[in-house]
């Protein structure tokens, strides 16, 4: 059967009806903080070593620097911190962490305060996947806050996920 290619829109419409987190990876690059916002973050890939992965666009302009630190936070953002996501994926690259109260670590990794789950990680696997590359990530430590809900992307809106179990 010979199908159409699928247009860009509908694949688009599709991938927003996943409910996906929302995270930060960033590292300090010449003594200043770089990072990204994505929401294609998928843990649990493996437990040993224990590795999660992302995809980051071939043209994104702050991957290459960040390819090359020793060390990447991971900071699944909180329900609270729409307004870091905003800033560090809409503005220009000096500025981005301006108004972002962040840490780094001895290796470089740069995490958000507040998060409910932050990892520290090293790059592992790099592949090409279209116009994104695939990153997969072995995480080095971890810090969890279960009493934070996070912050999802859902059909194109920022949403917070409801803690709680069904009736």
């Amino acid at each position: 059967m010979n199908r159409p290619p699928l247009r860009p829109e509908d694949a688009i419409a599709a991938f927003s009806a996943f409910p996906a987190p929302v995270a930060v990876v960033a590292a300090l690059v010449d003594g200043e903080p770089q990072g990204l916002v994505t929401s294609s973050l998928a843990a649990g890939i493996s437990l040993v070593p224990p590795l999660l992965s992302f995809a980051v666009r071939t043209a994104s302009s702050t991957w290459p620097a960040l390819r090359k630190a020793p060390e990447l936070g991971v900071s699944l953002l909180a329900h609270t911190q729409e307004d870091i996501s905003r800033a560090i994926s809409m503005n220009p690259p000096p500025t981005r962490f301006e108004t972002v109260e962040t840490a780094a670590d001895a290796g470089g990794a740069v995490l958000i305060a507040g998060a409910p789950v932050q990892m520290v990680c090293r790059i592992g696997t790099l592949k090409w996947a279209g116009d994104h590359h695939l990153v997969l990530l072995e995480i080095l430590d971890t810090s969890v806050d279960d009493d934070i809900p996070p912050l999802l992307y859902h059909r194109r809106v920022y949403r917070a996920l409801e803690l709680g179990t069904l009736a």
